[in-house]
């Protein structure tokens, strides 16, 4: 009969660990105490780490074991006074230096871990590489300041912006120069609106669904003495001419003819020209009144087909 404390089991063990089971093997290989793994007076003489703890040459150690379909760790120390061997089975830790799958594991994590940052590191790059193609593409149509040190998303942003704006803004003007030049060839040309088709019409906004046309003519008499002394000047009468007889008569097209005369096609559901004198005349009222220039205007006969246009624009 043994009859040992735990504490003294520790205590001649001398190990802190927390303990899965402690055994008392008699010099015969016999256990003389009950545990949950090892029922008592089991022989355990024959089995390998039994005989390799009696072959030890020192009295106390520690080896790996298997018991139950369980791994352990045992640490023994024989007792030369007693005959007995006094083991501890410490359940084998995730934590321990002799778990390999906990060494698996951390062998995987790393080396995903630098995997995924390499690849991260290479896709950053690949993206990197068009968006510093892009910044040099748009650097020569971006200026700024050397203190505005812009980060290159506000960079390309800023840039994109204007080149999107600048090329509205050319569009624009190549609409309208275009749709300038077909209305003065419709109006100074003969039969030059029987050559074009529904589709370029409708590509420049020229409308012509209308019983009766008429043109009438918009000149600046200052024209040329503003054009040789302030040009900036010139433009700001003529845009100020155009603006006002577009606002007095709002379904119709207008052009530039030359220098200083606007012409306007009118549209009408009736022959009387009376029915635009009077805003024709408002017109140059108003470019009186707001700007101290005089215009000369006219207006030419009413006709019933495009085509009849350069007539009464003559």
């Amino acid at each position: 009969m043994v009859n040992l404390k735990r504490s003294a089991y520790e205590a001649l063990l001398n190990h802190n660990a927390v303990y899965s089971d402690t055994l008392v093997i008699n010099s015969h290989g016999m256990v003389i105490n009950s545990s949950s793994d090892t029922a008592f007076a089991a022989d355990l003489s024959g089995t390998g780490w039994y005989q390799d703890i009696q072959a030890a040459g020192q009295s106390k150690g520690e080896l790996p074991v298997k018991l139950s379909s369980k791994r352990y760790n045992v640490l023994y120390q024989k007792s030369t006074s007693f005959g007995f061997t006094y083991v501890t089975l410490l359940a084998v830790s995730p934590f321990s230096t002799k778990n390999t799958m906990l060494y698996s594991t951390l062998a995987s994590f790393v080396l995903f871990t630098f995997l995924g940052l390499g690849l991260a590191l290479l896709l950053s790059y690949i993206l990197y590489l068009p968006v510093n193609n892009l910044t040099k593409l748009l650097k020569a149509h971006y200026k700024h300041t050397p203190d505005s040190h812009p980060d290159e998303i506000s960079y390309l942003t800023s840039t994109v912006a204007t080149l999107v704006h600048t090329s509205a803004q050319n569009q624009k003007q190549i609409h309208t120069v275009k749709r300038m030049d077909i209305l003065q060839r419709i109006l100074t040309a003969e039969h030059y609106f029987g050559t074009l088709n529904a589709k370029t019409l409708a590509q420049y906004d020229l409308s012509f669904d209308a019983e009766y046309y008429q043109v009438a003519l918009f000149s600046l008499d200052n024209a040329q003495k503003l054009l040789s002394s302030s040009p900036s000047d010139y433009k700001l009468m003529s845009d100020s001419l155009q603006n006002i007889a577009s606002e007095l008569m709002p379904r119709s097209l207008w052009a530039e003819i030359e220098d200083g005369i606007l012409a306007y096609v009118l549209f009408s559901d009736t022959d009387d020209a009376r029915h635009f004198t009077a805003l024709i005349a408002k017109a140059g009222q108003c470019m009186n009144e707001y700007f101290h220039e005089t215009v000369t205007t006219g207006v030419g006969l009413p006709c019933d087909t495009p085509s009849s246009l350069p007539e009464s624009y003559a």
